[in-house]
């Protein structure tokens, strides 16, 4: 049955939500990165892209530590924030009438092994490893992995709940998407959400196939060198 576990962020504070958030890298134009990179000093791309203000490249090892030393500086100079406790987040997007939501949440690398998670596409093992080192040099996983599972009554019930309440979140991007997001820390939901995760003999990778086995790399490297981990 499927673990799905509850998790403690760490967010960009309400205040800098629409100014700390970015696509994917690969996705901008070097005119786009530019001009965020110049001009939004709170935007995660700093983290990502280490060296940009002084002109500085860096690759390999010495990037990853770099990346890791930008976002520890995020996180002391308060841009982003941990949560206390393990929460779920409800996410939305919107645009011209299409509406996406979906839960933020943990799953288990577990599953993965036994083939809860399923997949659908092969993976390259020199790309697990170097995003599972990336993972660990770093010490954060920004970007997550979809993954859809069998239709549910219930969680349908959980959005259309958080949905008729304040989000946390709430910014339109500049490509027009609107983005909300709820945090579900009411602890019988909780508790609920993962019991009806728990019923599902199958949840399957919609998109992020290499990111979900460079986590699955790094648990079994980190289990070897840690049986208790």
């Amino acid at each position: 049955m499927a673990i799905i576990k509850p998790l403690k962020a760490i967010r960009p504070t309400r205040d800098k939500a629409a100014l700390a958030t970015a696509r994917s890298y690969d996705e901008y134009s070097k005119k786009e990165l530019k001009s965020v990179l110049n001009y939004n000093p709170y935007s995660f791309l700093h983290i990502i892209a280490p060296g940009y203000a002084d002109d500085e490249i860096f690759s390999g090892n010495e990037k990853f530590e770099k990346i890791k030393e930008s976002y520890l500086n995020f996180k002391n100079e308060d841009i982003y924030r941990k949560d206390d406790k393990p929460q779920y987040y409800l996410h939305e997007k919107s645009y011209k009438g299409d509406v996406f939501w979906g839960i933020i949440a943990a799953a288990h690398t577990e599953d993965y092994q036994n083939n809860i998670i399923k997949k659908h596409e092969d993976t390259l093992q020199h790309r697990e490893e170097l995003f599972g080192n990336y993972l660990d040099l770093t010490g954060f996983n920004a970007e997550p992995v979809l993954l859809t599972y069998p239709e549910s009554n219930y969680l349908n019930r959980v959005y259309r709940k958080y949905k008729e309440t304040r989000s946390e979140y709430e910014f339109t991007t500049h490509t027009k998407r609107l983005h909300k997001l709820w945090i579900i820390n009411d602890e019988m939901d909780i508790s609920n959400i993962e019991k009806e995760f728990s019923k599902m003999k199958a949840i399957y990778i919609a998109d992020g196939h290499h990111r979900t086995a460079s986590s699955n790399y790094l648990a079994k490297k980190r289990k070897k060198e840690n049986p208790n981990h």
